[in-house]
């Protein structure tokens, strides 16, 4: 039987007789509480063991945490297996849109405040773009003067802008070595204040017998530590 074929004879079912799945536990293995379902929005999602789902939220912790582009890590359960690829990284909670997100570059610190909604900028100077906002944060380039960028955030207390350009957060730059460009429409005070937050995106392979499903998505990390799907978020490349 197909999954789409499953799911719809499991919901018609449901109400007379049950299925062998339900959201609280796990008819298969007897497990009194579920994992972390990293399946939803997926056809397998109802198919899934609490064992099934506790390979996967294990695999899916480590692909999405691992600062290497397209990190993939693979999962067997009792009944089904996959594979979960990392994808591009997000920036979450810089704009008014709490739901928008951004590119980011991986390994960008993000554990700092930010003054948002600053707007255009230029480069005095040479700079150098680091990945902290700090003297000691990884420089991974230097812009020349004369170049513009997107002040996403100002962290707060002190003097380092969180750079934009192209559409992607690429790192930090001390303040003073940049001013407001010509012309901007923003006001020099930055806006209010917002915490980032990482998020990525991802692929996910899962298979269950003779079936298969593939299927994407994003998800962000919480203050916990732990990833939260995000089917809400909205990606843009704009910044």
């Amino acid at each position: 039987m197909s999954l789409k074929m499953w799911a719809a004879s499991c919901a018609a079912a449901f109400a007379l007789s049950g299925c062998a799945y339900f959201e609280g536990g796990d008819a298969f293995s007897g497990a009194s509480e579920a994992a972390p379902n990293y399946a939803a929005g997926s056809l397998v999602a109802p198919m899934l063991t609490n064992s099934d789902r506790a390979a996967l939220a294990t695999a899916f912790s480590l692909a999405l945490s691992d600062v290497a582009e397209s990190a993939r890590r693979s999962w067997t359960g009792p009944r089904a297996s996959g594979e979960v690829v990392a994808e591009r990284f997000l920036v979450r909670n810089i704009f008014n849109d709490p739901l928008r997100a951004t590119p980011g570059v991986s390994g960008l610190d993000l554990s700092h405040a930010l003054e948002t909604d600053l707007g255009a900028y230029v480069l005095k100077t040479d700079a150098n773009i680091r990945l902290a906002p700090s003297t000691d944060g990884k420089k991974t380039m230097t812009l020349p003067s004369g170049a513009r960028f997107t002040a996403l955030g100002r962290v707060a207390q002190d003097e380092w802008l969180l750079v934009g350009r192209d559409g992607v957060a690429i790192g930090y730059v001390y303040e003073p070595l940049a001013g407001p460009a010509p012309g901007r429409d923003l006001v020099l005070a930055g806006g209010p204040t917002r915490t980032p937050a990482l998020c990525r995106e991802y692929t996910q392979t899962a298979v269950i017998g003779a079936d298969q499903d593939l299927w994407r998505g994003a998800a962000c990390r919480a203050g916990d530590g732990r990833w939260r799907l995000a089917p809400e978020l909205v990606r843009t490349d704009e910044s």
